[in-house]
């Protein structure tokens, strides 16, 4: 827990970079948001932790953004069938 821009991500970062030595147990890194991988590396690529070679290999990266909001889509595109589209509010969040 902690402000924005307090540093929790760039210290999970370079925990991963300094524990990624095994090619056979690679180090996960999961995320939420929907960045593209090319935008995760630029960012990544200003701290002296980051290593290239690593990528791919001993470091690996997946977004649960992109699953999550289809099944959230998916979820309510299902609870709207059958309703009478006349009694449905489209509110925003």
């Amino acid at each position: 827990m902690g402000e924005p821009g307090s540093g929790k991500t760039t210290l999970a970062e370079e925990f991963i970079f300094a524990n990624a030595d095994d090619e056979r147990r690679p180090m996960l890194y999961l995320t939420t948001l929907s960045e593209p991988l090319d935008k995760v590396i630029k960012y990544l690529q200003q701290f002296r932790f980051f290593d290239a070679e690593r990528m791919g290999r001993t470091v690996r990266y997946d977004s649960l953004g992109d699953r999550a909001g289809g099944e959230r889509r998916r979820r309510a595109a299902s609870q709207a069938q059958g309703r009478d589209q006349g009694r449905c509010r489209r509110r925003s969040l």
